[in-house]
């Protein structure tokens, strides 16, 4: 079995909270240098997060982002990952700072290797009192030095939630 089924099995498995939130993410990538646009990687996304412990959530999510030129050795591709979350509820103003890790289907220039790779993300948003939510989030994604090449990857976007009680 390859690095990213596996991956993909342990994803599922680890992810045993019931969807008290789901939510749909658009974003831009951001890189550092400057013959790379931002406007040239763009992602989307769709998750779900379920409380497990006052303010302690476990989400499990699924990108899809289009790589910019491969001349510059870049791949579109899909990106599962799974992990904790902490909620500081401001209300109406939310704060969510999260990590886990996951598995990507293209390798690149960027991220080498399907699995593991590990995220990082910083949330800011709102949410009014029917549970509807928009916020900015940052996220970086990339192999912790396992696979080289290990650029990572960052993204800056806009997602809009939705909770139940």
């Amino acid at each position: 079995m390859d690095d990213l089924a596996v991956g993909l099995l342990l994803l599922f498995t680890a992810s045993r909270s019931h969807a008290q939130e789901v939510f749909l993410d658009y974003g831009l990538g951001v890189f550092g240098s400057a013959k790379e646009s931002p406007a040239e990687i763009k992602t989307v996304g769709l998750g779900y997060r379920g409380e497990f412990y006052n303010g302690f959530y476990w989400q499990l999510k699924t990108e899809y982002w289009v790589g910019g030129p491969s001349d510059l050795g870049r791949n579109g591709g899909f990106y599962i990952a799974t992990g904790p979350t902490v909620l500081v509820d401001l209300k109406p103003v939310e704060v969510r700072l999260g990590a886990g890790f996951g598995a990507i289907s293209n390798p690149d220039d960027y991220l080498g290797g399907s699995f593991p790779q590990f995220n990082e993300e910083l949330y800011f948003g709102v949410r009014d009192k029917y549970g509807k939510g928009v916020g900015l989030r940052l996220e970086h994604v990339s192999s912790a030095g396992i696979y080289q090449p290990n650029r990572g990857r960052e993204f800056v976007t806009l997602e809009i939630s939705t909770k139940w009680h």
